[in-house]
């Protein structure tokens, strides 16, 4: 699985709000980013859902003795 997708801004509410502090924030920008947040959440959520079980427990077969470091198989 590719690593999960980061979240990265994609509008500066702080520069709109600078150059016009009366008006509200434009909702379409605010719905994007919205979007964009819940996005990389949810790929965080799939990586995770990859290596462990609903019980938190890393999942079966995921760790074996060829996996591990040879400083600690010996």
């Amino acid at each position: 699985m590719a690593d999960p997708t980061p979240y990265e801004p994609g509008y500066s509410f702080s520069n709109f709000q600078s150059n016009d502090p009366s008006s509200p924030l434009p909702a379409p920008q605010v719905d994007a980013e919205l979007l964009n947040i819940s996005a990389a959440i949810v790929s965080l959520v799939n990586a995770v859902k990859n290596v462990r079980r609903e019980d938190g427990a890393l999942n079966n077969g995921l760790v074996t003795f060829e996996s591990l470091d040879l400083a600690v198989q010996l």
